[in-house]
């Protein structure tokens, strides 16, 4: 055999090698692989016909052979397996493969979901949870009565967030049932509800004194496309903003909770803080700016607010709040805000309110009196045009 031929039947023993590495499926990162659709209350051809929809939101094959897609109950356990292309959905039917009858399914399932919420958790095959629904305390979305399924608004969303959901708007649709009516769902294609504009949805940020110094905190529920934060400094709302951080601080790419501390504060002025959002596209944007004052002297004000009660709530509920030894012409104002920072209402709204307690009812609607929907929503106290104190509430069907 000649040096040319020998050289020859090498790259051919190699290629097949070469192809099986290129056609090779990647292993899976958080939130990679999502829990994209759920169909918990059937179809209006059987209520046993429940579905269920992974998404791939990775530019690469994901194989989730020796995956688990389980309840907390364990009702139901699937053992997964398959290979989900890049950008790509995986289709669980239960029972057999007529639950949605003009689509094939990837996987058929066994066991019911319960109509009044699960907790649904998707592991790898080393356990590592890749994504997590909690509806434990009640489906955030989907309609038993019009049998329409509960969607993602964004893969990157938090999915035991209410705010990430929605219900199927009955007019976006794909499939047949069994019985051939149209699936008010969208089975291996867009959400109805998908936001593919979804950048930053900032929950919350806010900013503590201790003894470290000003700890600033903020919460995310999605990071599509970005790439960190910034924070910077003023002595002014609308003053001149210096960065304080060294470099830029990287985000998770999911939602998630962040801290930093600036030790440099102005003491007995205010310290206004905002956050600078880089993108991958060089896009940029800004936060609100909040604001911390630290004295010397002992605060004149002692602020306390309290978690509402119920929570989750349904159709009202009650926060309550304490002041003591305001200073007059101070402003106390209260307010509720959604998920995306939108302003939904005022409900408290005082200058120089007497020292004490207070309870405030919400019920549940906006500044034209119209009820809100389901999902979370925020309420600040603001005293004298500042943020003092937020908390979370998340209002169910």
């Amino acid at each position: 055999m000649s040096k040319k031929e020998s050289h020859f039947l090498r790259i051919i023993h190699i290629l097949p090698f070469l192809f099986i590495t290129l056609n090779t499926a990647f292993p899976a990162d958080y939130r990679d692989v999502v829990i994209n659709e759920i169909a918990w209350m059937g179809t209006e051809a059987n209520t046993a016909d429940e579905w269920i929809e992974l998404y791939n939101s990775t530019g690469s094959a994901i194989d989730i052979t020796g995956w688990t897609l389980m309840a907390a109950d364990s009702t139901p356990l699937i053992n997964l397996s398959g290979t989900i292309p890049a950008y790509g959905y995986f289709l669980l039917e239960r029972t057999d493969d007529q639950t949605i009858s003009d689509i094939s399914a990837d996987q058929i399932y066994k066991n019911a979901m319960n109509n009044d919420g699960e907790k649904i958790l998707l592991k790898d095959n080393t356990g590592k949870i890749i994504d997590e629904v909690d509806c434990s305390a009640g489906w955030f979305a989907g309609s038993n009565s019009t049998k329409s399924s509960m969607e993602r608004v964004h893969p990157s969303t938090d999915g035991s967030s209410p705010g990430s959901w929605g219900t199927n708007d009955g007019i976006t649709k794909n499939g047949k049932d069994s019985s051939g009516n149209d699936i008010n769902g969208t089975p291996k294609s867009e959400n109805s509800v998908y936001d593919g504009s979804l950048a930053v949805t900032l929950l919350s940020f806010t900013g503590s004194y201790s003894d470290e110094g000003i700890t600033l905190h903020w919460r995310t529920a999605s990071e599509v496309d970005l790439l960190g934060f910034l924070i910077y400094r003023s002595i002014s709302k609308n003053g001149t903003y210096n960065k304080i951080t060294p470099s830029m601080i990287p985000a998770s790419g999911y939602g998630t909770d962040y801290d930093f501390i600036d030790r440099n504060f102005a003491v007995n002025e205010k310290n206004w803080y905002r956050i600078e959002f880089k993108y991958t596209n060089d896009k940029r944007e800004y936060s609100d700016p909040i604001c911390v004052e630290v004295r010397t002297e002992a605060e004149p004000c002692e602020i306390e607010l309290f978690p509402n009660y119920p929570n989750p709530f349904n159709p009202s509920t009650k926060i309550r709040f304490s002041i003591s030894g305001l200073e007059q012409s101070k402003r106390v104002v209260l307010k509720i805000y959604g998920i995306t920072g939108r302003e939904i209402k005022t409900i408290f709204d005082r200058i120089s309110p007497p020292a004490g307690n207070y309870t405030i009812e919400w019920n549940g609607t906006d500044k034209s009196g119209m009820e809100v929907s389901s999902g979370v929503y925020f309420y600040r106290l603001i005293v004298d045009g500042r943020v003092v104190l937020t908390k979370k509430m998340i209002k169910i069907k």
